[in-house]
């Protein structure tokens, strides 16, 4: 429930000491959903709040999503392999962000596992993938295979065959039996 003060911070609307209205929304973002709840002084205020913060998860989803084959992220996962890809300040600014998340701990949060999503079968209706084929993917998993250079990237190879939808970014995922650190400030 950490997400919901933090959002709210982040769009700089903070609960009011007498509030009146709230404005609840549901959206669909990155294969999932997300309830988005605003309390305002007035309706007005709740409801210019709660679109503020949907522009904000929409912008997030154009971005990151590995959900939809027009994001600016699956353009890049698509993109041939050692061709370098121009990357918009914000997309260049969430993987230098996720790289420091990365290496901060230990690699226990790494974004970069499209091939354990692919042999867990995370997108399947039923979820399965066997010691071995886990194990294989996470060999192939990690920020080894992709090169960044300020506001642009590469990936520097495949894994698991030609098919690059076998290489996403995905949303993270710590790695089995990986204890995350407490992270210092």
């Amino acid at each position: 429930m950490m997400a919901v003060p933090l959002l709210a911070w982040t769009l700089g609307v903070l609960p009011v000491a007498h509030a009146t209205e709230t404005v609840q929304r549901r959206l669909t973002s990155m294969g999932t959903w997300l309830d988005v709840s605003v309390t305002a002084a007035d309706r007005r205020q709740a409801l210019a709040a709660s679109e503020a913060a949907v522009r904000a998860v929409e912008a997030t989803d154009r971005r990151l999503s590995s959900w939809r084959p027009d994001s600016e992220l699956s353009a890049l996962n698509t993109a041939p392999v050692g061709v370098w890809q121009g990357l918009s300040p914000e997309l260049a600014a969430d993987l230098d962000r996720a790289r420091w998340c990365s290496a901060q701990t230990g690699g226990a949060f790494d974004p970069v596992l499209g091939p354990l999503v692919e042999a867990r079968g995370l997108r399947t209706v039923a979820p399965s993938g066997s010691e071995q084929s886990i194990l294989a993917a996470l060999e192939h998993s990690g920020w080894a295979g992709i090169e960044l250079d300020g506001q642009r990237a590469r990936r520097l190879s495949w894994t698991r065959g030609a098919s690059a939808r076998v290489w996403r970014w995905t949303r993270a995922w710590t790695r089995p039996r990986q204890r995350v650190p407490p992270m210092s400030s």
